[in-house]
């Protein structure tokens, strides 16, 4: 309905109700959008399953992603590589690259996965529910449920990486991996394998800054993120597994830098503030992360990042039913 007006030589058209501007719908939807998502917490089989599944679903799909290393041969230098050659040998790459290859074993994969998402996440609801609000979770949730996670999984892991890197180290017996490595000290030397925890403390230490800080953001951000969109929230997942990753590395560096140099030194050994004063006066603090970028963060940090995100949908799909 409207009404005429006329005056003036003007004829206008009046609505015949007051227009109202839904300001504060607007604001409510606008408040909504940020405020975390409440779901019911899972039961510790619901986090197995979900951890289960989607370890094996990550660990499948993260796979062709992080063999897009072969394509690194692009960021050379104009002048080491003709255009018609790289052209020649992107195609050949793509026809002759073994997508699903990996550098660990597709189970040892599959398994340290399903150990973090289902450790971090019954430890988080464990916390949360006997000693902080049970509709949200924050950082000092996540930090202390990686940290412990991050722990757990060194303890597990640690015995493998020592005897893949003695299989890996130019010697003169020739050994065809962890478990020869393994088999052979059982039956020439079993004392050796009591220094399989040799150096445990400080990649505990590594590992507990690395996944308390992915879990502590994750915790803190994924219902805000996840509302706002879902590329976001992938985004934010993939971005706290990188910074964990960087913040970790230093601890592994000074540690076998230090190695290194007590190894040449003729008299005493080099504590860790001397350490941190002589490269302050050399080359800079900064030196702790070279190399960084050679263990190719941007793309080894894919495989969690995917892994956690397809957890956290399948979670939140299977808690709101």
């Amino acid at each position: 309905m409207a009404q005429w007006e006329a005056g003036g030589g003007d004829v206008r058209i009046l609505p015949s109700f007051p227009f109202k501007h839904h300001e504060n719908q607007h604001n409510k939807l606008t408040a909504a959008r940020l405020v975390p998502m409440e779901r019911r917490a899972l039961t510790t089989t619901q986090n197995v399953l979900c951890a289960a599944v989607t370890s094996v679903v990550g660990s499948v799909l993260a796979r062709p992603v992080v063999n897009l290393q072969h394509f690194y041969f692009l960021s050379l230098a104009p002048h080491e590589f003709a255009r018609r050659q790289k052209f020649r040998r992107v195609f050949e790459t793509i026809r002759t690259a073994n997508w699903m290859h990996g550098a660990t074993p597709f189970s040892w994969q599959v398994s340290s996965t399903f150990g973090i998402l289902s450790t971090a996440s019954i430890l988080a609801d464990t916390i949360q529910n006997n000693f902080g609000d049970k509709t949200r979770n924050g950082i000092g949730t996540g930090f202390i449920a990686g940290a412990l996670t991050g722990v757990g999984l060194t303890v597990f892991q640690h015995p493998r990486d020592v005897l893949r890197a003695t299989a890996e180290r130019e010697t003169a017996r020739n050994f065809k991996g962890a478990g020869d490595v393994f088999l052979t000290a059982l039956q020439e030397k079993p004392a050796i394998l009591l220094g399989l925890y040799r150096g445990v403390g400080v990649s505990a230490l590594a590992a507990t800054i690395q996944y308390g800080v992915i879990f502590s953001w994750y915790y803190a951000s994924r219902d805000v993120t996840a509302r706002t969109s879902m590329l976001t929230f992938l985004l934010s997942t993939y971005l706290s597994v990188v910074v964990g990753h960087a913040l970790q590395y230093p601890v592994h560096y000074v540690r076998q830098d230090m190695m290194v140099l007590n190894a040449t030194r003729r008299f005493g050994s080099l504590s860790l503030k001397q350490y941190f004063l002589e490269a302050r006066k050399t080359i800079g603090v900064s030196v702790v992360f070279n190399g960084f970028f050679k263990s190719k963060p941007v793309i080894n940090a894919a495989p969690l990042a995917m892994s956690i995100a397809m957890f956290d949908m399948s979670a939140r799909w299977l808690g709101n039913r």
